[in-house]
C-alpha cells in the first residue's frame, strides 16, 4: 500500500543530496597571487563631472573652442618680394583675327525735349484788363470758358448802334474806334481799342440797346460773349459777374 505524496510547496526548502564517492573531482586552476594587487575596473561615466578647459598636449581630439593660432605651422610667412614693372611690348605685326560676334550698333539718345506748358490766348487778354481785386485762378478759368474768339476784318463794324445788346465783346489786337451818329448831324468819331476794353457794355450791365458803333480800322481779334453767358455767370460765380461790371463802369468813366 503506498502512502499518499504530500502537495507540491514551492516554499519547502530541499535538502542537499550526499556526494558521490564515484565522481571525479574538478581539477582546481593555478592562481598566481600577486600582492598588493587590486581588480582593474571602469570609471563610471558622470555627465555632470567637469569637463577639463583643453585636452593634453599630446591630444589629438578638436577642441572646437580652443584659440587658433595666427599662422598654420609649416608655411612660410615670409612676404613676397614686388614684381618687377612690366615692359611696354611691341605691336604685333600680324593682323588680329575680326571678332565672331557681329559689331554693335551704337546707340544714340535724344536729348530730352523740355516740358513747355502752353496756357489758352486769351489769358494774356484777361492779365491786361483792370479787374480790382485781380483775377483768381477759378475766375480766370471761367472767363476763359465763357467768351469764343472772332477774327474780325478791317473796316467791319463790331457793334451796331441802336441794335439790342444780346452781346458784347473784348478786344484782343487790333485797331480802331468808336462812332456816334445823331440824325441830321454828322457822326461824332471818339475812343481807340485797346487790348482788354469791353465793347457792348449793355450785355453784361442789363441794357437795352447798343449806344454807339465799334469799327474795326484793321483786322481785329475779338473775343464774343452773349447776354445769356452773362445771365448764367451771374448765377453761378456772382463774384466773377461783379468784377465784370465794376470794370464796365471803370472803362465807361474813363
Amino acid at each position: 500500500m503506498s502512502s499518499p505524496r504530500d502537495p507540491f510547496n514551492p516554499f519547502r526548502p530541499v535538502a542537499p543530496r550526499p556526494a558521490d564517492p564515484r565522481a571525479a573531482t574538478p581539477a582546481t586552476p593555478s592562481v598566481q597571487t600577486v600582492p598588493n594587487a587590486q581588480p582593474a575596473s571602469r570609471p563610471l561615466f558622470d555627465p555632470f563631472a567637469a569637463r577639463p578647459a583643453s585636452g593634453p598636449p599630446t591630444s589629438s581630439s578638436f577642441d572646437p573652442f580652443a584659440g587658433r593660432p595666427a599662422t598654420r605651422p609649416g608655411f612660410d610667412t615670409t612676404p613676397a618680394p614686388p614684381l618687377p614693372p612690366a615692359q611696354p611690348t611691341a605691336p604685333s605685326a600680324q593682323p588680329t583675327a575680326p571678332s565672331a560676334q557681329p559689331p554693335r550698333t551704337a546707340v544714340v539718345l535724344a536729348p530730352a525735349t523740355p516740358l513747355v506748358r502752353t496756357e489758352p490766348e486769351f489769358w494774356s487778354v484777361a492779365r491786361v484788363m483792370e479787374f480790382r481785386p485781380a483775377l483768381t485762378a477759378n475766375e480766370l478759368a471761367d472767363l476763359t470758358r465763357l467768351v469764343q474768339q472772332r477774327q474780325i476784318q478791317a473796316g467791319a463794324i463790331i457793334v451796331q448802334q441802336g441794335e439790342p445788346a444780346d452781346a458784347g465783346a473784348i478786344i484782343g489786337q487790333g485797331q480802331g474806334h468808336m462812332r456816334y451818329d445823331t440824325p441830321g448831324r454828322s457822326p461824332v468819331q471818339f475812343g481807340k481799342l485797346r487790348p482788354g476794353l469791353i465793347v457792348g457794355d449793355g450785355a453784361v450791365s442789363g441794357g437795352g440797346y447798343h449806344g454807339a458803333s465799334v469799327l474795326a480800322s484793321s483786322g481785329c481779334t475779338v473775343w464774343t460773349f452773349t447776354a445769356g453767358d452773362i445771365a448764367r455767370l451771374r448765377s453761378q460765380n456772382p463774384g466773377l459777374f461783379n468784377k465784370l461790371c465794376a470794370l464796365v463802369r471803370t472803362q465807361q468813366a474813363g
